[in-house]
């Protein structure tokens, strides 16, 4: 897969993205479950579950690809926030931003869930044809 400004195709390139397209759908069908089905978590509670382990896996990948190692070296010059706050601000605001959307898309399902029954209004798992046949007949 190339993007605009890359113009190379790499088969491994291909398949971790694909392999992350993957993951992310495994996620949205996990948390949905989660939140909706018979665990009945609220979303702060799925954050807190999912989030410690996206940590150690982002941990552990990015031992094996030498970024701890890059960034270790790199911190008395670039990355202490005592020398250089911007990257230490640019992380801060991304996971503050990462939980709001996460906090307010599980809330969504949520609510979409609970207000969903029978009224078609607000079911993610409708089409919008049953939607407008159910409320055509009014």
């Amino acid at each position: 897969m190339a993007t605009f400004g890359d113009m190379t195709y790499t088969a491994t390139g291909f398949i971790v993205t694909s392999f992350c397209v993957f993951l992310a759908a495994l996620k949205v069908v996990a948390s949905g479950e989660m939140i909706t089905g018979t665990i009945n978590l609220h979303p702060v509670d799925l954050l807190g579950h999912m989030a410690p382990l996206a940590m150690l896996q982002y941990f552990v990948l990015s031992i094996l690809r030498g970024e701890m190692t890059d960034i270790m070296n790199r911190w008395s010059t670039d990355f202490d926030p005592r020398t250089n706050m911007y990257p230490f601000t640019i992380v801060m605001i991304s996971g503050i931003a990462s939980l709001c959307k996460d906090r307010i898309y599980f809330s969504r399902r949520r609510f979409w869930h609970k207000h969903s029954k029978g009224n078609g209004i607000f079911c993610s798992r409708r089409s919008w044809s049953g939607y407008l046949d159910i409320h055509s007949q009014n």
